[in-house]
């Protein structure tokens, strides 16, 4: 399953698409949550993301990846080192 990420990941956003997280069928396959468009991201996006990883886990669906453009996003994951906790690609 693929879900695209609102431009700013903030504590509204990050509830819905957490939502959608939790919509998602417990049979999906890997689940890809694209991350390019995304032009801002505070606290709440990034607890959101390792939150996801955290119920897919529960429900076996692995992997849970993230999509994320060469910039400020890719850095911050990056600088809080969730790209060594998370599987983080360029795009």
């Amino acid at each position: 399953a693929r879900l695209r990420s609102p431009r700013e990941l903030d504590m509204t956003s990050s509830a819905a698409l957490m939502d959608r997280v939790r919509a998602l069928d417990p049979g999906v396959g890997s689940v890809e949550i694209d991350l390019r468009e995304v032009e801002f991201i505070d606290s709440f996006g990034l607890r959101a993301l390792i939150e996801a990883d955290r119920i897919l886990a529960e429900r076996s669906v692995r992997p849970l990846i993230l999509v994320a453009a060469e910039g400020p996003v890719q850095q911050l994951l990056q600088l809080t080192l969730l790209d060594h906790t998370l599987d983080v690609r360029a795009e």
